[in-house]
């Protein structure tokens, strides 16, 4: 079980590491931020979840990493939303380690539209099939999908081969997919945690408390 605060660290230390002009990672109570957005609260109040002055005041193209908590505090499931932002098209991503995200009557998504692509734009959406969890390891795989995306993008692969990195899928590793060497390497990512890596105080204490538990 992956308790909050570590996957808090795990992104302070993407921040740290791969933050560039063109990854941004959100912090993890971004789905609070999200889930209580209007559009009269306009886009500085969304982007201050990325702790990052360009991304409030220039809203950049690039890729937006979002973690996302749903379902209850006990029993809830952590998935990763990914937003690629482009001058005149927005997509978005969804891995979701219980095996495809549900992209319908989903309310993060629809308030990620009226964010990204305000007024009569739209974000273009799709469910990155994944290799389904066998083990209550959201969180760790969110955080995977996450470092597989940032270390792929940050080498220059192409975002197609960062997605099937993040989502298991691709040869090189599908065919020996194991829990516990997931949670070796996420493990390894969050004791390199230090913390002068915090950008800023987390204002929300209850995500401290939400444990990963899948909701199956």
């Amino acid at each position: 079980m992956l308790e909050g605060q570590y996957l808090f660290q795990a992104v302070e230390v993407l921040k740290s590491k791969y933050a560039s002009g063109s990854i941004f990672i959100a912090s993890p109570e971004a789905y609070l931020t999200i889930t209580q957005w209007e559009p009269i609260r306009g886009w500085d109040t969304f982007a201050r979840t990325f702790r990052s002055t360009t991304v409030i005041n220039r809203r950049p193209n690039g890729h937006y990493l979002i973690p996302i908590f749903s379902g209850p505090e006990e029993a809830g499931h952590w998935y990763l939303i990914v937003i690629v932002k482009q001058n005149n098209f927005r997509k978005g991503i969804v891995f979701d380690s219980l095996g495809t995200g549900n992209l319908d009557n989903n309310i993060v998504l629809r308030k990620l539209n009226d964010i990204f692509a305000p007024g009569r734009g739209r974000v273009h959406w799709e469910s990155h099939p994944c290799v389904q969890q066998i083990e209550l390891e959201c969180g760790h795989r969110t955080i995977f999908a996450m470092k597989s995306i940032c270390e792929g993008l940050s080498k220059g692969d192409e975002f197609e081969h960062c997605c099937a990195m993040a989502s298991l899928r691709h040869p090189s590793i599908e065919q020996t997919y194991d829990p516990s060497i997931i949670r070796i390497k996420v493990k390894n990512l969050i004791n390199e945690f230090r913390p002068d890596m915090v950008r800023a105080p987390v204002r929300n204490r209850r995500l401290i408390r939400i444990s990963n538990r899948s909701s199956t």
